[in-house]
């Protein structure tokens, strides 16, 4: 026997609306909690961009003979260009509005970065963070040459 917790259609209830002010406090810096920029994506953000240029670049210069090919291309090529335009405005849109924001000062910057799996000494954090797109961009290039090498 299943019971529901769900009000009936027929039992309504008309109650005169209530105007609750809010107590919201406002926090001091200090109190503030406050998310510095580690540069982890300044650092890789480049990187990938570079991976992915090369990738595409042998993708266009393998397939600029067939039209379907170029097409799909192009697709992927504009895919890119969303991956990594819309982040890049996200983070200025949120260093101009959001005030726990900040660039992490050049005493701050150490050798250990926290990550989502804890912390990690920054180059191999970097590693990490580049090693599908370096991969992707060997593949494209290995793809392309077997491809060229093949053709009659």
């Amino acid at each position: 026997m299943l019971e529901t917790l769900e009000r009936p259609r027929h039992d309504t209830r008309i109650a005169a609306p209530t105007i609750k002010t809010s107590k919201v406090k406002v926090l001091s810096p200090e109190e503030a909690h406050i998310e510095q920029d580690d540069g982890l994506l300044a650092t890789a953000g480049p990187i990938m961009m570079v991976c992915y240029g090369i990738a595409f670049t042998s993708a266009v210069l393998t397939f600029m003979s067939n039209g379907e090919a170029m097409l799909a291309v192009a697709v992927s090529i504009g895919f890119a260009v969303m991956f990594f335009t819309v982040p890049l405005l996200m983070m200025r849109v949120r260093a101009r509005y959001d005030t726990r924001w900040r660039p992490a000062e050049w005493s701050s910057h150490s050798d250990k970065v926290d990550t989502y799996t804890g912390p990690m000494d920054r180059t191999s954090a970097v590693v990490h963070m580049v090693i599908v797109p370096l991969a992707v961009a060997f593949a494209f290039v290995g793809f392309a040459t077997i491809w060229i090498l093949v053709r009659p």
